[in-house]
C-alpha cells in the first residue's frame, strides 16, 4: 500500500469491476453502497437502481 487513492468513474461496469478491488455505487448523485466488486454487483438496491424493480431475479 503506497497511500495512493485513484478515483475512476465510468459506465462500462464490467471493465471497471475487473480492474479494482473496491467499488462505490452511486445513483443520481446519491451513495448506495460500497465493497468488493462482486458484492456490490449483487446488491439488491444496486440492481434495482440500475436495472429496475425485480432485477434481483436476474443476478
Amino acid at each position: 500500500d503506497d497511500g495512493v487513492t485513484v478515483f475512476m468513474t465510468g459506465h462500462v461496469l464490467r471493465e471497471l469491476m475487473n480492474l479494482v478491488p473496491r467499488v462505490i455505487a452511486m445513483h443520481q448523485g446519491k451513495y448506495i453502497t460500497e465493497g468488493p466488486p462482486q458484492e456490490v454487483a449483487n446488491n439488491k438496491i444496486v440492481l434495482e437502481a440500475y436495472l429496475g424493480k425485480g432485477s434481483e431475479q436476474l443476478a
